[in-house]
């Protein structure tokens, strides 16, 4: 028998665009029109508000050399700097590039977190946490291998900062028990360190961990 989990206070997370807001109701997980595409006010809207805010970003970030970056042994493209804009569940979400090219659907590499489409264990305070740490903000994405999936979403590690131990959110999912490893080949580079990362969740019992019975 499993604790009951711990009850999450329903929580508004927001971006907004030019002539409209994209939702995301956390811990209910659901937007006045759904959270798997940004494009409320359309792509227009989103370019002018973004350009905004980067004409007054004074974020870190934008002085961090991205070459310190972790990323693949065979990167199939450079580091970009982005801003987060809507919160798919844990482990996808939509961003804006810092050059404003177009939007784009970023899948994490190497974590799969529960499913909110289908309800999963956890599902809610996995995205409750992505949203919390990523929506709204900047963030370096950095590449491996495959840049692209069956589903063309991109495929990215996520950095919030140069420290590999305390900045790589694809970690922090798994150190806190969001997620657990999935390996698709040949984006493997962190495999090795994405599994010790989930064997010490395991250990601790964090997460899904204590509150779903993964195994």
């Amino acid at each position: 028998m499993f604790e009951d989990k711990p009850t999450m206070e329903p929580k508004l997370l927001s971006t907004g665009f030019a002539g409209g807001i994209s939702f995301l109701f956390l811990a209910g997980c659901l937007s006045p029109g759904g959270i798997d595409s940004p494009d409320t006010a359309g792509e227009g809207s989103q370019r002018s508000d973004t350009a905004e805010l980067l004409d007054t970003a004074t974020d870190p970030l934008w002085d961090l050399d991205p070459s310190t970056l972790p990323q693949g042994a065979t990167p199939c493209r450079d580091p970009v700097l982005v801003q987060v804009t809507t919160v798919v569940d844990g482990d996808t979400v939509w961003v804006v590039p810092y050059d404003l090219k177009s939007s784009e659907k970023v899948r994490f590499i190497g974590v799969d977190t529960p499913e909110e489409s289908t309800d999963d264990c956890y599902s809610d305070e996995a995205t409750f946490h992505t949203g919390q740490r990523l929506l709204g903000q900047w963030a370096w994405l950095t590449f491996d291998a495959d840049c692209l999936d069956y589903y063309d979403r991109t495929l990215a590690y996520v950095h919030t900062g140069n420290s590999v131990s305390t900045d790589f959110f694809n970690r922090d999912l798994l150190l806190e028990g969001y997620a657990r490893v999935l390996t698709v080949e040949p984006n493997s580079s962190f495999a090795s360190l994405f599994t010790q990362d989930e064997d010490e969740a395991r250990a601790a019992m964090v997460g899904g961990w204590q509150y779903c019975g993964w195994n």
